[in-house]
């Protein structure tokens, strides 16, 4: 990967991370926040980790961003409550003095250059079907319960509700239908 595109593209990321925090409209804050995860994948398509970034383009991009966007839809917000300026510039002076001390604490000797030795996707799959498959029946499980418990939230029957009852449309006298004739 070129040094001025991977720059390029930690610029464009850095820009769609700051108007995710900046936009008062909460869809142009799920749009940019789309941007910044396609932005993302690229870096990562480009360094060599091919499994990660279809991953967060699939995964991300492709259900939960979309969730959220039908979420906005359906609330049918026009703006969020307006947090004053000096207090997003507080917390973003505050973060990137954070990242920076971090940053000092864990150095890097090597640049990031690509794997070429193994196909990570293929040492991934592997790796997870053999030493981690029981965390993954584990969250299989778990993710079907958290499915089966939002239906069932949803689909509860109230009052209000008009429902079809097929035992009294078949057990029906002959009597109290309409006929034609």
């Amino acid at each position: 990967m070129s040094e001025w595109l991977f720059y390029s593209l930690a610029c464009l990321l850095i820009i769609a991370s700051l108007l995710v925090a900046f936009c008062s409209h909460p869809m142009h804050s799920v749009l940019s926040l789309i941007a910044a995860f396609i932005v993302t994948s690229i870096i990562w398509l480009c360094l060599g980790a091919e499994f990660l970034a279809l991953a967060l383009l699939f995964i991300y991009v492709g259900a939960v961003m979309v969730l959220f966007l039908f979420i906005v839809f359906m609330l049918n917000m026009k703006k969020l409550h307006v947090i004053p300026l000096w207090v997003k510039l507080v917390s973003m002076v505050m973060f990137a003095w954070l990242i920076r001390y971090w940053m000092g604490r864990f150095s890097v000797s090597q640049p990031i250059s690509m794997i070429n030795e193994v196909e990570n996707t293929k040492v991934l799959g592997i790796r997870l079907y053999t030493e981690y498959i029981y965390s993954l029946e584990i969250l299989g499980c778990i993710l079907l319960t958290a499915m089966v418990s939002v239906i069932q939230m949803v689909t509860k029957r109230h009052s209000i509700a008009k429902r079809q009852d097929i035992n009294l449309q078949i057990n029906r006298d002959k009597k109290d239908c309409i006929t034609w004739m």
